[in-house]
């Protein structure tokens, strides 16, 4: 797992191309498993974690500004 953090920026589009990543969003008890194909619209700072991904996952992130901060939080 990568932890609870969230990314300072004002848009975080992210589209599975290959492999699988599963992670948790913040006020979800149910974990997201985002196969090959999915497209995933993360709220602008919005508290995730990415608690699982196969080996051979391979994402294009499209984010608003392209450089942008990680901030880790306690949840």
């Amino acid at each position: 797992a990568q932890g609870w953090h969230y990314h300072d920026l004002d848009f975080h589009m992210v589209y599975i191309l290959k492999g699988r990543v599963t992670y948790l969003g913040h006020g979800s008890d149910e974990p997201v498993v985002a196969e090959a194909g999915t497209c995933l619209f993360q709220p602008p700072r919005g508290a995730h974690n990415v608690i699982g991904y196969t080996a051979d996952v391979e994402v294009i992130e499209i984010t608003m500004p392209a450089e942008y901060e990680t901030v880790p939080v306690d949840l």
